[in-house]
């Protein structure tokens, strides 16, 4: 995640060297180069993000395949008596719905939550150093 953050506040700074460069007639090349350095940095913050989110997903897919595990070695110990009390669905309905409502609240819905404070300060440092401007 932190990735991700960090290519989404370099690529405004490359645009900005691009445009000086553009502005003090540097060779082409120069220009190719922070252009690629732009693009460069949009693919490496998606690689990161997507590794994030994979691991995220591999961990609730591996938390749910843990739970129903444990509630189905949990209803192969269930005496006759103890399997009376419960229909034959109730077991199959606790091993699949509501693991899988599990799952589904483990997303990570607030997952940059922890990294906004960071991103708020360095956006505003950034913008300072950019415009001269005093935002406190």
């Amino acid at each position: 995640m932190i990735g991700n953050d960090a290519s989404q506040f370099v690529g405004p700074l490359i645009l900005n060297q691009l445009l000086k460069s553009m502005q003090e007639g540097d060779p082409a090349w120069i220009g190719y180069v922070y252009a690629f350095s732009i693009f460069a940095g949009v693919v490496f913050g998606v690689l990161c993000e997507a590794q994030y989110f994979q691991n995220v997903m591999r961990v609730g897919f591996r938390l749910r395949a843990t739970l129903v595990a444990a509630v189905f070695r949990k209803s192969l110990r269930l005496t006759h008596e103890g399997r009376r009390k419960f229909a034959s669905g109730k077991i199959t309905n606790l091993m699949t719905t509501d693991a899988e409502a599990l799952q589904e609240n483990q997303k990570p819905k607030y997952s940059k939550i922890d990294m906004e404070p960071i991103n708020i300060n360095t956006c505003n440092t950034s913008l300072h150093v950019q415009t001269c401007l005093d935002f406190a």
